[in-house]
């Protein structure tokens, strides 16, 4: 357990030591003004507290904060996807023959909150449709043959 901080938050755990503690978690992903009890301690979490925390931990990842949103979706056991400045600079000189520039890309990060959206609405190909037809295939393969066991041997009560 790391020693809080003199604002009274705990230190985030470098990630070249492990994933950040799970009472760090817990507290950046509650959804309300809340209180968290770790231990001894007793943390307060609102929106401010919970974004203050969140870059604390982005600097604990050097700076780049899709390392850190892998580890917390490992943690979290989530699947994400996500749009970089690094893919963005890729897309646009690849597809676009253009350099992204900071201006640029100012612009593009201010509209990145309508991807999670878009994705969702998107309807063909439904991309979560499809990646959850991958990943439970081998359950419904398993459900299928012992349906099929179960049809088949009908000669017992």
């Amino acid at each position: 357990m790391h020693t809080p901080k003199p604002d009274g938050h705990p230190a985030a755990k470098p990630p070249a030591n492990g994933p950040p503690e799970p009472e760090v978690i817990r507290l950046l992903m509650s959804t309300s003004d809340s209180q968290h009890t770790a231990g001894e301690r007793t943390m307060t979490s609102t929106i401010a507290t919970r974004r203050a925390l969140l870059r604390e931990l982005i600097a604990e990842y050097d700076g780049d904060a899709t390392k850190a949103l892998l580890d917390l979706a490992d943690i979290g056991e989530i699947a994400i996807n996500y749009l970089n400045r690094e893919w963005f600079a890729s897309y646009l000189a690849e597809y676009h023959s253009v350099q992204l520039t900071d201006a640029g890309w100012t612009e593009i990060a201010a509209q990145l909150d309508g991807y999670d959206e878009h994705v969702c609405d998107y309807e063909f190909p439904n991309v979560q449709n499809e990646f959850a037809a991958k990943v439970v295939a081998g359950l419904l393969k398993v459900d299928d043959e012992n349906n099929e066991n179960q049809e088949e041997d009908t000669s017992h009560p």
